[in-house]
């Protein structure tokens, strides 16, 4: 799936073409606004108030292998049209001389109106780093994506689609109707219980577009394990997500010090009150 990349000789940026032509043509980009330098100066802020990580983690040579890639997804905009029907129940208790009295309501609800959505992402990759990722450093400003067009991918990995929109679609049309109904119900208050009756959505309109989003990624291998730990830093806004590896012999000796301050001062008490 990869459509960017670099020349293993001369490492001067590569670009399949053919990989990103025709219906594989990206609609959109939002191109990356973090240059590497600061790329990297984030990364070391962040791991750098992390306690017991592997210096190797995040060493010079590590460092090397910060990425900037584009992983594609689908932009889904959409409008849904509704109605949601439900019962609400109201209890009132008040006290009039020795008599306690208790009033129920019972109401019917009615809701009906119009929604409108738009940027859901859904993942056009198949590689579950991507999704994962992606997630965790949302959201993205669609207002700064702009038509695509190939030299933003210059000096960046890219990945292309292998996730179809018609294998989403009906997902994606549950999706919106769900969030629609939900609309409707946060609009209910003031009622003890809601039951919810009935819930019809349709959908009017439902509009997609082929985008590519920026990510900074590392990857890390522990050493004598096969267990990799990933670091990804949204391209566009700086936030950053990531599992970070644990040194454990540093957690051991830091755990064993305090437990022998702990074990002196338990000593030192017990002296003094014998």
């Amino acid at each position: 799936t990869t459509a960017s990349t670099f020349c293993f000789y001369c490492h001067n940026p590569v670009l399949l073409t053919e990989r990103l032509s025709g219906t594989f043509l990206p609609e959109k980009v939002i191109p990356f606004q973090i240059e590497r330098e600061t790329a990297e100066q984030h990364f070391l802020n962040w791991v750098g108030k992390k306690k017991f990580i592997p210096k190797a983690f995040f060493n010079k040579k590590q460092i090397e292998n910060l990425s900037g890639v584009y992983f594609p997804y689908w932009q889904v905009e959409a409008s849904v049209a509704g109605n949601l029907s439900a019962r609400g129940r109201t209890v009132r208790v008040w006290v009039q001389g020795d008599t306690e009295f208790t009033e129920t309501s019972d109401y019917a609800i009615e809701r009906k109106g119009n929604s409108e959505f738009k940027d859901l992402v859904k993942k056009a990759l198949q590689k579950n780093l991507s999704d994962h990722l992606v997630g965790a450093v949302e959201p993205f400003d669609f207002s700064q994506a702009v038509t695509f067009q190939n030299q933003y991918l210059a000096g960046f990995l890219t990945e292309k689609r292998d996730i179809e929109f018609n294998t989403l679609e009906d997902q994606v049309e549950n999706e919106f109707q769900n969030y629609a109904t939900q609309l409707m119900k946060n609009t209910i208050t003031g009622y003890v219980s809601v039951t919810q009756e009935q819930a019809n959505q349709t959908l009017q309109k439902m509009e997609k577009a082929y985008v590519l989003l920026p990510i900074w990624l590392l990857t890390y291998r522990e050493p004598g394990r096969d267990k990799l730990y990933y670091y990804a830093m949204n391209g566009q806004t700086g936030k950053v997500a990531g599992v970070l590896p644990i040194d454990q012999a540093k957690l051991i000796i830091t755990t064993a010090f305090f437990a022998v301050i702990l074990l002196i001062i338990g000593l030192a008490v017990g002296y003094l009150l014998s």
